[in-house]
């Protein structure tokens, strides 16, 4: 059992269940919504400010598993190959000069085909977790951003969306974890091939404490080889209803922390960009 979002210095409802449903993001999203519609309701012409932080996608990776489930067998083709299509995916969309080059391998990183065949289930289903939460966080960002459209202020509001938290990490060493907090007390080798097998169903779950391997950390930094920005992505009256609903984060950076910042006036002051805002993304 655990509690909801607290509000202020109360808790944000009764204590309930994962089994049952229950998610923080999805706590915090109806409590942003809730608040946003009430402050239009009560001061139609006042600007509000709000700072929504969910906790996605540091870990715990935690994501119902219809989530997961939307990924099944979509990282198959490892932690290299991944690199080489979001680095080609972000040369399309013009993140990156078309004359880029990709990073090298740190000789630490393993290579994928070098894994032992008994590990790629748990490794795929490492990445099939990150990106559930990944999409289940950016659903409900899009539901606070289309309820912002829905009140007819979407044309004078500024949002920013932070993406804080260094990048990715590599605290789920070279096979990730079912638990990291085994790593962080020096007990790593417990997390054996066999032991993370046969908790494959628990990994994304309340009983788990999972993280990804390193080699995944690696290409979620892409194009870099290792998490070295926060960037950030904005929109303003000019450019904010491209950002509505789930295109907001779409093209987000990988592994971090999100942050979506909104504020509105009753004035239409902004200034279109002097270019055309392009959302950073490595993924």
């Amino acid at each position: 059992m655990v509690s909801g979002a607290v509000r202020g210095h109360q808790r944000g409802g009764a204590a309930q269940d994962p089994e049952e449903g229950y998610h923080l993001t999805e706590d915090l999203a109806d409590h942003a919504i809730g608040w946003v519609r009430s402050q239009k309701a009560l001061m139609p012409d006042k600007p509000f400010f709000m700072y929504f932080a969910p906790g996605a996608t540091h870990a715990p990776h935690h994501v119902p598993k219809e989530w997961i489930d939307r990924y099944q067998g979509q990282f198959a083709h490892g932690w290299d190959r991944q690199r080489e299509l979001t680095f080609a995916r972000q040369k399309e969309l013009g993140v990156i000069p078309a004359d880029a080059g990709l990073t090298e391998r740190h000789a630490e990183i393993p290579v994928w085909d070098d894994m032992a065949e008994e590990l790629k289930p748990v490794l795929e289903r490492e990445m099939e977790i990150y990106a559930g939460f990944m999409s289940h966080t950016d659903h409900h960002v899009g539901r606070l951003l289309d309820a912002i459209e829905q009140l007819g202020v979407m044309d004078d509001t500024l949002i920013y969306v932070i993406i804080g938290d260094n990048g990715a990490s590599a605290e789920g060493t070279h096979q990730g974890s079912c638990n990291e907090m085994i790593n962080f007390n020096a007990m790593g080798a417990l997390e054996t091939p066999e032991f993370l097998a046969e908790r494959l169903d628990k990994f994304g779950g309340p009983e788990s404490y999972n993280h990804y391997a390193v080699g995944w950390a690696w290409a979620m930094d892409t194009p870099s080889s290792g998490p070295s920005r926060s960037p950030r992505t904005g929109a303003g009256p000019a450019t904010a209803r491209s950002c509505t609903g789930q295109t907001a984060l779409r093209a987000r950076a990988s592994c971090a922390r999100s942050s979506a910042t909104s504020s509105t006036s009753p004035q239409r002051s902004w200034r279109r960009p002097a270019s055309p805002s392009r959302p950073w993304s490595t993924g």
